[in-house]
């Protein structure tokens, strides 16, 4: 560990932050359900004398770090909800949920931006502006939590002049931290399907396509041809 007092203060509520990762993870949520983990974040949140807002665009949780009026401020932000996987895993901390798993990491996200705002709260006096600690629902389910939170004044009283976030990556060893200019752990894409088929009546149904048959699609861009439907 690097001899160095922010390291030292990080390490000493290490144990904590893993249990609260441990409890998000044992308790999955999924997205714009996230009841009784934006419940906990909160309730930790004003106990470290941050000014709290709940229910923030859904499920969402916004608290800040007032520093002098006027100045800058930035925003740090983690996601809340869990994936509709099942946890297979044997340890301890299991989900206890059926059908939801934290499998994206955001469990460890919760808990380090409270680390980081149990940090920051502490080392208070040093800071040159303010800091806003947002946590969003529903980052895994489309249409998202982003865009409600925005809409309901998360990025606003005060102004946020720039945001950060990160992902967890198990690519990476222990202690490294990875960064890149521009866009990162982010992705998107669209496709278009052309469904080619033949019509049909209930009363004649040996006339349309039915599964197993071979139908040529040529004007479909591809590699395959003669796919079954």
């Amino acid at each position: 560990m690097p001899n160095n007092r922010f390291f030292r203060k990080a390490h000493a509520i290490l144990h904590q932050m893993r249990e609260f990762r441990r409890d998000f993870h044992q308790h999955p949520e999924l997205g714009m359900q996230e009841i009784r983990t934006s419940r906990i974040v909160a309730d930790y949140l004003e106990k470290l004398g941050l000014e709290v807002q709940r229910g923030v665009g859904g499920t969402g949780v916004v608290a800040t770090l007032h520093r002098q009026k006027g100045s800058k401020t930035v925003a740090l932000r983690a996601d809340l909800d869990a994936l509709p996987v099942a946890d297979k895993k044997t340890v301890a901390y299991a989900s206890v949920a059926k059908e939801a798993a934290h499998c994206c990491g955001h469990d460890g996200h919760t808990a380090m931006l409270l680390g980081a705002a149990t940090l920051l709260c502490n080392s208070s006096d040093s800071l040159p502006g303010s800091v806003k600690f947002i946590f969003q629902p529903s980052e895994d389910k489309v249409p998202g939590g982003a865009l409600p939170m925005i809409k309901a004044g998360a990025l606003k009283n005060p102004q946020v002049d720039a945001i950060y976030s990160l992902h967890l990556n198990p690519e990476f060893p222990e202690g490294t931290v990875a960064v890149k200019a521009g866009y990162s752990t982010i992705s998107s894409a669209g496709f278009v399907l052309k469904m080619i088929g033949k019509g049909g009546h209930v009363a004649r149904p040996q006339e349309a396509v039915r599964a197993g048959d071979v139908v040529e699609h040529p004007h479909v861009v591809g590699h395959h041809h003669g796919e079954r439907v």
